[in-house]
């Protein structure tokens, strides 16, 4: 009888991070041992919003929308004048300047926004405004437009921001229909949450902006995306409204959160302190295992998940959630300090996604007898809009395996191991936005499984 060894891994597909920290653990099927450096590219960010004016003149037509969008796109953007709310400089200690939003290094190299007019999605107002356009100025940024095609037809449109932001949000009753809901259907491929759960599956991040419990409808959509594209499918979506929030703790135990880019905590002592007005809160359990970021009064106000925290059908990418929309627009009584938009570039830094990249691992043959020399083929692709450098590819060969030589044009890094099994090691200097390196070596099967 043949003794055969099988390798049908049939193209393994990772999505990794390429700004992880050393000691910050590894997204799952990930070989242990990468090390990804902080991004030289800073990447681009969708703010999706929807304008229904701002919180004038009552509390009973308060819009939040609006002025929610224009204090992120200020923050990432580095400029005030971006803030248009007519609050902004009518009150003496709300003369915001550019001294009130710290700097980010390096800034952004886009910012679009989207403003969402439907209420069946996203879909119709990203087509019209960014399909079929060419090369352009878009939102003051320039604008690939066959790049954006490239990806809206291949049904992954977001993938060509590195961030997304949804700050759609309607202060209306929530029986009616309006323009903040996301649509859920997993199998219209052109749905908020198809867009979402593809938009993560390539190493790209979202914020998503909740409230408390008057708003199901906003909630609701939310909650699915948790459920469904997350490992909390327990998240009830059930949320607290606590009136005013002044005194807050920030995280830093996921990937230095508080600390990156800016001393949250630091800043809060200094007196750049915050005012949140009905802000909606979670238990810690009820995000688990995602990791709060913020808590104000007691309960998790800004929460995220990570690589390791997502469903394993997307198995990539960074979700952050937010639960008060009034933290972000509400200018009166210095509610928007300088924390304010630190947090927000804060959250920028751990969203950074912008150095994606996946790996596709082949055998050929499939199969292979004892003493047989075989081919091992590791692709990496680089899908981004992005340079990747500095990219380490380990390993860790099957002690089945012994290798023989490297036989592609990628040199490996260390010393090949000698024996069976070992680690295997290359760095790629270098990848190129939308392209592919491909690392090659020989084997020699020398045992079936299971090998030791």
């Amino acid at each position: 009888m043949l003794r055969k060894i099988l390798f049908a891994l049939s193209c393994l597909t990772l999505m990794v991070w390429a700004d992880l920290e050393t000691g910050a653990g590894t997204p799952p099927n990930v070989t242990p041992g990468h090390v990804f450096q902080a991004p030289q590219n800073p990447g681009s960010a969708l703010i999706i919003f929807n304008d229904r004016g701002y919180d004038v003149p009552g509390p009973t037509t308060a819009e939040y929308s609006k002025g929610a969008m224009e204090t992120f796109r200020a923050a990432l953007a580095q400029d005030i004048s971006l803030i248009q709310h007519p609050y902004i400089f009518q009150w003496p200690h709300n003369s915001l300047t550019n001294a009130d939003i710290p700097p980010i290094n390096p800034p952004l190299t886009r910012v679009n926004i989207l403003n969402i007019t439907s209420n069946s999605g996203i879909e119709s107002q990203l087509h019209a405004k960014f399909h079929g356009k060419g090369t352009t100025i878009i939102d003051d940024f320039s604008f690939e437009g066959g790049i954006f095609d490239e990806l809206y037809n291949a049904g992954n449109p977001l993938s060509y921001w590195s961030q997304v932001y949804d700050l759609r949000f309607a202060n209306i009753p929530d029986n009616n229909p309006a323009p903040h809901n996301i649509s859920t259907n997993l199998n219209d491929p052109r749905s908020d949450i198809s867009y979402f759960r593809e938009h993560l599956r390539s190493g790209g991040t979202l914020y998503l902006q909740a409230e408390y419990d008057y708003f199901p409808n906003r909630n609701n959509g939310v909650a699915a995306v948790i459920r469904n594209l997350t490992q909390s499918k327990q998240y009830s979506g059930s949320v607290v409204n606590q009136s005013f929030i002044t005194s807050f703790t920030f995280r830093n135990d996921y990937e230095h959160f508080a600390t990156d880019f800016n001393d949250l905590n630091a800043l809060f002592q200094q007196g750049h302190g915050m005012t949140w007005v009905n802000a909606g809160g979670v238990t810690e359990a009820d995000v688990a295992p995602g990791f709060p970021l913020v808590i104000g009064g007691g309960r998790v106000v800004v929460a995220a998940w990570g690589s390791d925290q997502m469903d394993i059908s997307v198995g990539n990418g960074r979700l952050l959630v937010g639960w008060d929309i009034n933290a972000w627009s509400d200018y009166m009584d210095g509610r928007i300090s300088k924390t304010t938009f630190a947090l927000v570039q804060n959250m920028y830094d751990l969203m950074d996604g912008s150095k994606q990249y996946r790996i596709i691992k082949e055998f050929v043959p499939a199969a292979v007898e004892i003493d047989d020399i075989g081919v091992c083929r590791i692709t990496v692709r680089n899908d981004g809009n992005y340079l990747v450098e500095n990219v380490v590819v380990t390993d860790d060969l099957s002690p089945c395996l012994q290798f023989t030589e490297n036989t592609g044009a990628i040199s490996l890094s260390k010393p090949a191991p000698t024996g069976r099994g070992g680690t295997l090691e290359w760095t790629i200097p270098e990848l190129p936005p939308r392209s592919s390196r491909v690392i090659e070596f020989r084997y020699k099967a020398v045992d079936v499984p299971p090998c030791n």
